[in-house]
This record gives structure tokens, sequence and C-alpha cells, in this order.
């Protein structure tokens, strides 16, 4: 067996080649510009230095860690002092899985400002401590650590951590980034303007921008066709894997593994669950699957599952935790009063994937686009773009499919209008209003009306 100081002597060796071999040109995605932000400004003296980066399974984070790596080694820094550690294969060659000990046998090699890449840091079990360690010990090393989706638990149920620690979850795919890993979108600087148009400014000026938007992508796109493309992004794009895959129903089958993997392994590390329990989590998450929509009355699931209804909302906490799924609450004046949650998977390609391999052949157009507009949102919302941090839904005023809300009582009213309404009842509510939808980018009275291509290009 190895010792550890020998296994990061022949990672700092064969890294190199490893980074050339496995993703040298490969498509950059956005969380890529904010990690190499973060470390070109601690190289330059900054003082963020620890960068936890959660995901789903196959969402891509061991790609985007070499691509850091091999970021830093074009911008000139010494292979000395940059050392990719997976943790799995660090505890296979060597019985060890502490970071502690690679950091130390890594600090014999070099002096200076250092970076740490680590993947797979759950195999660790004592991450959380040494990291806070390193992090006190060491004001020249930064560390940018990848896992599963539980790494969000680990990081709320350490304060220590949490002060320390900068969080940047790795979301799905957006249609802009499907369609830059696959070839037919070059890597086309619209996003800003696109993130401006949609969130902060009047309808007016959000319509040209939109507009000159719209004309760059479709200019610098190769072979681009919005609803064929748009198609198979819902169906198969939301994973690097399956966006890739020459056979859709292996992909289909290969995502089912990964929802299922995350269920048997991943909810066991956000939740003491017994084995009972695991198997009704995964009769719920088929369930959500198969419905026709993305309204859900807790008690009533919790009657279908078998399950009382705590020990349902724990599940439902924990799928959420594992980047499976997420909810979207209430909101307004009655939110209180109202007993239904959204509940919507992290991208429509786990719920297609599950669907085909239960036999459905065909899906909701109008649930796919609903359900990838929120995760969208979601994503908007979580990193504060137009000063909004917060998605819901109202059930009063008609009821509007999603409101982002900031401070100061600003609000988006978003209405998704693809395969049913189209205007519905954000016309009728107090906010500023947009409907996603299957046609055409245009401006009625206050409401913007945009392309479901368009909107998810970010």
């Amino acid at each position: 067996m190895m010792t550890v100081e020998g296994f990061v002597a022949n990672r700092l060796a064969a890294a190199p080649g490893e980074w050339r071999r496995l993703v040298g040109g490969k498509f950059r995605r956005w969380i890529f510009y904010r990690l190499r932000s973060i470390l070109r400004r601690f190289l330059a003296g900054g003082k963020t230095r620890l960068v936890i980066v959660p995901g789903l399974r196959g969402v891509g984070k061991s790609t985007v860690l070499w691509q850091i790596y091999g970021a830093l080694l074009e911008e000139g820094m010494d292979p000395g002092r940059v050392l990719h550690l997976p943790v799995d294969q660090m505890l296979a060659y060597t019985g060890s899985d502490s970071v502690l000990e690679a950091y130390e046998a890594f600090s014999l090699h070099s002096r200076g400002r250092r970076v740490m890449l680590v993947d797979e840091i759950t195999y660790s079990g004592r991450w959380p401590l040494e990291l806070k360690v390193l992090y006190d010990r060491d004001p020249d090393m930064a560390f940018v650590v990848v896992g599963s989706s539980s790494l969000h638990l680990r990081v709320a149920e350490s304060a220590d951590l949490a002060r320390r620690a900068v969080v940047e979850p790795l979301f799905p795919m957006s249609f802009g980034e499907y369609l830059g890993v696959r070839g037919s979108l070059g890597p086309v600087r619209v996003a800003r303007d696109l993130e401006e148009a949609v969130y902060s400014l009047p309808p007016g000026e959000a319509l040209e921008k939109l507009r000159k938007v719209e004309e760059d992508v479709i200019s610098d796109s190769r072979g681009f066709k919005p609803d064929r493309d748009l198609r198979e992004f819902l169906e198969i794009g939301g994973l690097p894997f399956s966006a890739l895959a020459d056979d859709r129903l292996v992909a289909w089958r290969e995502v089912v593994d990964t929802v299922q993997r995350a269920v048997d392994v991943d909810l066991r590390g956000v939740s003491s669950f017994d084995q009972e329990t695991v198997v009704k989590a995964k009769r719920l998450v088929y369930s959500l699957a198969l419905s026709q929509g993305a309204a859900v009355n807790l008690a009533r699931l919790a009657g279908e599952i078998g399950m009382d209804k705590k020990t349902l909302l724990k599940v439902v906490d924990a799928l959420e935790k594992c980047e499976l799924i997420f909810r979207v609450r209430p909101a307004g004046e009655r939110a209180a009063s109202v007993r239904v949650h959204k509940a919507y998977f992290a991208t429509p390609t786990l719920r297609v994937a599950i669907r085909r391999e239960a036999g459905f052949k065909t899906d909701s157009l109008g649930l796919l686009a609903e359900e990838a507009v929120a995760a969208s949102l979601r994503k908007a919302a979580f990193l504060g773009r137009g000063g909004f941090g917060g998605v819901g839904y109202l059930p009063t005023d008609g009821g509007v499919d999603f409101v982002l809300e900031g401070m100061g009582g600003r609000r988006v009213l978003v209405e998704v209008g693809v395969g049913r309404k189209e205007r519905g009842a954000v016309s009728r509510a107090r906010g500023r209003g947009i409907v996603v939808h299957g046609g055409g980018l245009r401006l009625e009275g206050d409401v913007l009306f945009v392309p479901l291509w368009l909107f998810l290009l970010v």
C-alpha cells in the first residue's frame, strides 16, 4: 500500500498530463468563471480561500475542478503549487482519507500561495474539522472542495466552517450550457445582458436588449433550431453525460441510476433514515415524476406513500438537500393558509428519464417547461440576480406561476405559457410581469413575452 506522501508526489507529477487528456478543450460552464475569479483574487492577495462546491451526482463537478486546474497552469502557475486531490483514490491506494495528511505531504513540495483542488471530499469522514484547522493554520493555502449535495448540510452543521467557506453549488446545465457542450453555440457573452433585461430593466428597454441578444445568439450559433434543440434539452440536456450520449435510452438509464444512487447513498448522508424509509423515499421520487403537475398536497402524498407526515417532511427536506428536487412555496398575504407546495426536479431530464423507464413515451411539454423555468428562477434567486433572493408562487391573484421577491417589496411575476395559457394571471397581479411562452418576443402593455428558449439560455 502507498504512503500518503507517495500518493501526493505521484499526483503532482501525473496531474498535468491527466488534465490535458481528460478535459482539454471542453466547454467551460458558468461556475468555472466564478471559481477562476475567486482564485485569481486569492493569488493576488485576496482573502477568500475556501470554496465548497456541492452538486447532484453527474452534474459535472469533477470536470470543472480539472478545468480550474488547467486554467491555473495556463496562467503560469507552477504545477508544484497546485494539488489535484481525489480523496476516493487516496483512500483506495493509501487507506487514508485525511485531507490534513495530504496537505502536510503537499507542503513538503512547495511554499508560497498554493491551491488544493479536492475532489470527492465526502469520502473523508473528518473533512469539516480538517478544513477548519487548515484554514486557520495556513493563510497561503486556498481550497476548492467538491462533492455530493450533502456538503450543504455538513457546512450548515458546522458554524466554524460556515463562517469561513463560500458555497458555490453547481446546478444542472442551462439551455445555453447545453448548446455549448453540444457545440451548437460558442462562448457568446450574452448572459449579463439577458439577466439585466429579464430581472432589472423597464419593459421597453428590456425588449430592445432581448432583441439584440436574440440576434447575437442566432447569428453566432451553428445549426441552431430553437424548437428541436429546446425539446432535446428538456429531455436529455440537464446533465453533461446525458447531453453527450449517443443513445437516449442508455442516457436515461444512466440518469435513473444516478437518481437511485442519490437516494440510496446521499440520502443517508444527510439523515439517518432506516432502509424502509429509504425504499419509500424512492417511491416518493417516482410518484413525483409520474404526477401530472407540480402541485403537491403533503398530507395526501403521505397517505399514498404509506408514511406519516412528519417523516415525509424530513424525507422531502433530505431530497432537497441531495439536489434531486426543490420546492416552491406559496408567497403573498395568504401564504400561511395554503397547504399546497410545488415540487420540481432539479432538471426536467430527471423526470423524463424516470418516466421513460416506467414505460411512458410522451411528456407534458407544459410541465417540463414550467420545471425548467422554475430551476432557472431558483438559480437566479440563489445568485441574487437583479437583487432578488427568493422564489415562490402566488396562490392568490388568479394563481401566478412564480414570483421573485427582493428588497423593498420589489418582485417579478413569471407565468409559463407553454402548451396552455398565455398571459394568464400576470396581467392581474401587481409587479413586473413576464410571460415565458412558445411564441416570439414582444411587449403587450407592461407585460414582456419572452420565448422559452431565450429565457432558459442563462
